[in-house]
């Protein structure tokens, strides 16, 4: 009996020293697993965060200038009925230099993002605002049908940036200047491939 309960005990021994060995690498493979599915989700955030920083701006989150470029590209390869236009709507702030020499630039910088906000509520769904540098914006305007439209539109903007803004608990006051250019969607897509058809050729 001694023989078979000290044989039994070092198969139990065995068993167990297995069955340890066993549990501790499916423990070390799942943290290896699990850390592989950490740095792939790390690596896809730092993707998504690089590919957002390179089409909006730093400071308000706008879509900036390479991404109205991209969505106004779009447009033109859509297909649109021939009485739509696309309307560009330039706008720049006056007297903005006044905010930052009188304000500091960290207002300037406030007041940016509060006029970015402001644009942004006071557009249709379709259309996109930019900012393409410094206090200076831009809309793209998606259907419009009429010209009147596309400038009732731009007079909506400018009457909303004279609201005060609050700075530091402080009312300003600020204007902007508009620019308008409106274009078929047809004609803008005809010129962009006479372009391209000429660039071809050289």
């Amino acid at each position: 009996w001694e023989i078979a309960l000290k044989r039994l005990e070092s198969v139990v021994a065995y068993a167990a020293d297995r069955f340890v060995m066993s549990f501790l690498f499916v423990a070390m493979a799942g943290a290896v697993v699990l850390r592989i599915i950490q740095a792939l989700d790390v690596a896809a955030r730092s993707e998504s965060r690089l590919a957002f920083q390179a089409n909006h701006d730093d400071l308000t989150g706008l879509p900036n200038r390479r991404a109205m470029e991209q969505h106004l590209s779009s447009l033109l390869r859509r297909p649109s009925p021939d009485d739509t236009h696309v309307a560009l709507l330039y706008l720049d702030l006056d007297r903005f230099k006044l905010v930052n020499d009188t304000l500091g630039h960290r207002r300037g910088d406030e007041l940016l993002v509060q006029v970015a906000q402001r644009l942004g509520s006071h557009v249709r769904p379709t259309d996109l605002v930019t900012r393409i540098g410094g206090d200076e914006f831009m809309v793209l305007l998606d259907h419009v049908v009429t010209i009147s439209e596309a400038m009732d539109l731009a007079d909506r903007l400018r009457l909303c940036l004279q609201e005060p803004f609050v700075l530091s608990g402080v009312e300003f006051y600020i204007s902007a200047s508009v620019g308008l250019a409106l274009a078929s969607v047809a004609t803008m897509a005809q010129t962009a491939n006479a372009v391209q058809l000429r660039c071809d050729r050289r």
